[in-house]
């Protein structure tokens, strides 16, 4: 039973599930290992195989589960055996799973991986894997020199980076992040999402604290979302003005507030999943253009 302001009360179940298995790889590889990756537009992709069939596959660390789209499953040849269910932007769908996969990315091998079929990927993507394909590692992307890097024991140039404290939720790293809006600073926990092509999104965790909702300064209302303009500090580094949309905590949402890959990739990282810790530096990237003010003026002057 939950009581409400000490006077209203109901009755509630909770429920959960463990997160997804741990996949450990096979290699011949000596570390710290080497993995070239292909940066289009803000998502981070690899050549790979899956049941020996080439595939390119997105790297996201904010996936919950390693998925394939609906469009490749056909050419992979995948059987599908059981069901899971998936919550993305097409909303929460009981999808398709196929079982038993073999996945290969620069000389490392997984076996027995699950892959999910969902039809919300880009045309050109294949498959996404996420945190938990290295859970048990460190793990590094250089976006200079487009390099994803895995380590045994944490690199000495971590010395040079800022260090910042992750928790994990289904292997998905969150980091603490301080911003800025209508003069009022806010720290809060951000997924580190680097499969989001965006700037950043707020949802319902942060609005639905204290009076957060109601002291967010709409530039418009969007579908019952509020547009906001905010400054965002990162890793020591300042993110001027950026517009991006919050959630009203009255309406059901289960999406957490996070920052995307149009921000993200300003910075090599270094993740300690080992230890849970993140460390960023910024990189050649640091003037790349994300979504702000002037990135909405010229918008809605189009409309």
């Amino acid at each position: 039973m939950v009581l409400l302001n000490d006077k209203d009360s109901c009755h509630i179940q909770i429920a959960s599930v463990l997160p997804p298995d741990i996949a450990y790889f096979e290699t011949k590889n000596i570390y710290p290992i080497k993995m070239p990756f292909k940066l289009i537009k803000s998502k981070i992709f690899f050549d790979g195989l899956v049941n020996n069939k080439n595939v390119l596959l997105q790297f996201d660390l904010g996936a919950g589960t390693s998925v394939i789209n609906r469009k490749s499953s056909e050419k992979i040849g995948l059987e599908f055996s059981s069901h899971k269910m998936i919550s993305n932007t097409h909303g929460l769908n009981k999808e398709r799973t196929s079982v038993d996969n073999q996945v290969k990315i620069s000389g490392l091998q997984w076996n027995n991986i699950e892959l999910t079929e969902v039809g919300n990927m880009d045309d050109f993507e294949d498959v996404i894997i996420g945190n938990g394909f290295f859970r048990d590692k460190i793990i590094g992307i250089d976006y200079d020199k487009k390099e994803f890097m895995i380590y045994e024991n944490l690199p000495p140039e971590a010395k040079a980076y800022k260090k910042m404290p992750v928790y994990y939720v289904q292997n998905r790293p969150m980091f603490n992040v301080e911003i800025v809006h209508n003069n009022k600073k806010y720290s809060s926990w951000f997924l580190f999402d680097t499969g989001r092509d965006g700037s950043m999104l707020i949802g319902n965790d942060f609005t639905g604290l204290e009076n957060n909702w109601e002291e967010l300064q709409p530039l418009t209302v969007v579908n019952g979302r509020k547009i906001i303009r905010l400054d965002a500090y990162i890793g020591g580094v300042e993110f001027k003005d950026i517009v991006t949309n919050a959630s009203d905590p009255s309406v059901p949402n289960a999406k957490a507030s996070l920052f995307g890959n149009q921000i993200l990739k300003h910075f090599n990282v270094i993740l300690d999943n080992k230890k849970g810790a993140l460390y960023l530096k910024p990189n050649l990237l640091t003037n790349e253009p994300y979504f702000n003010y002037e990135s909405y003026l010229r918008q809605i002057s189009n409309k």
